[in-house]
């Protein structure tokens, strides 16, 4: 039985020191024909199963104070307690492939993306993937569209929250070349950033600099459009990440084709500066950096996690078996 509003209101007003300890990752590993939700350490220990439920659970996302784990689950977004205890499901309103599910870093808002038009018009023009973009309060209330079809899901990595909250940044859909746009979830209103014609996988830093990928190099730029630079350059560029204090951000670079593609997991500060290989990855899933900003977490694939070191002191190595990993 599933808990009620007031009781979910007041989990999320338990102090600090109630919450479950940080420093866990959240990951799904399928067993026979469903897909369940685990937990792990970073040194591996503490494993735990955190649902038995028929169906699926997909892309765990940890709340900002690692109190809670959302999730795309039977009855569309699941709120789960750390331990994996049902608090709340929260229909989703629309059909389509649900993707990119993120919390924004106050804990005020879930978002995600609804993914349905990717099709060829009567005319001849064929329509690039695009998506909804969504919001909804974790207890369920002020579900909002924010974004009608005007998400380019052509990459992965469409859109991220702004540090305080107040704003995403995201691809927007263009019959042209891709650009970045800033969306306020108060009044749903879009502005693009200028400079960005092209851009891909944006990511905002706890510093207010939004990173992308554009051609062969990585950029970062303001959200005016002000102060573009290029931090790296590579054959093909993907999935920029920030660490949790805005110093590094991690970043794929494509390495060989073939029989076994291989992308290199690269962090570099983010003044452009002490750019290292971490390790090498065999599938371009995004990364996850841990919340001391001192490792990174990656996907092979077979649905292996790989932990590495920023700093590259030790080798990467086997974490366990599974995929769409989240570390809080």
């Amino acid at each position: 039985m599933l808990l009620g509003v007031g009781v979910l209101a007041a989990f999320l007003a338990m102090p600090a020191s109630a919450a479950a300890p940080g420093g866990r990752i959240a990951f799904v590993r399928e067993l026979g024909e469903q897909s369940e939700l685990f937990s792990i350490r970073a040194d591996r220990s503490a494993l735990k199963q955190l649902t038995r439920e028929p169906g699926y659970d997909l892309a765990p996302a940890w709340s900002p104070d690692g109190r809670l784990i959302a999730s795309f689950g039977a009855g569309g977004v699941v709120i789960r307690t750390a331990d994996g205890s049902a608090l709340r499901r929260i229909a989703i309103p629309v059909e389509g492939f649900n993707e990119e599910l993120r919390w924004s870093p106050d804990g005020a808002w879930i978002s995600y993306l609804v993914e349905h038009c990717s099709y060829e018009d009567p005319r001849g023009y064929v329509i690039p993937p695009c998506a909804d973009l969504w919001v909804v309060r974790p207890d369920g209330g002020g579900t909002r569209q924010l974004l009608d079809r005007d998400v380019d899901m052509r990459d992965e990595a469409s859109y991220s929250w702004s540090p305080e909250g107040r704003h995403l940044v995201y691809e927007a859909l263009s019959s042209g070349a891709t650009t970045l746009a800033v969306v306020d979830p108060r009044s749903g209103g879009a502005k693009r950033i200028p400079r960005t014609a092209g851009a891909a996988d944006p990511v905002w830093s706890p510093r207010r600099q939004i990173a992308f990928v554009r051609g062969r190099a990585l950029y970062t730029v303001q959200p005016s459009g002000r102060g573009l630079r290029r931090l790296a350059r590579g054959a093909s560029l993907s999935r920029p990440l920030w660490s949790p204090n805005g110093r590094r951000l991690a970043y794929l670079a494509f390495e060989r084709a073939g029989v076994g593609p291989r992308w290199a997991v690269w962090a570099v500060r983010a003044d452009g500066r002490r750019r290292l290989r971490i390790g090498t990855a065999t599938s371009d899933r995004g990364l996850v950096w841990s919340p001391d900003s001192t490792r990174l977490l990656w996907e092979n694939d077979f649905q292996r996690l790989i932990v590495a070191r920023a700093d590259r002191r030790d080798s990467a190595r086997f974490l366990t078996s599974g995929s769409d990993p989240d570390w809080r």
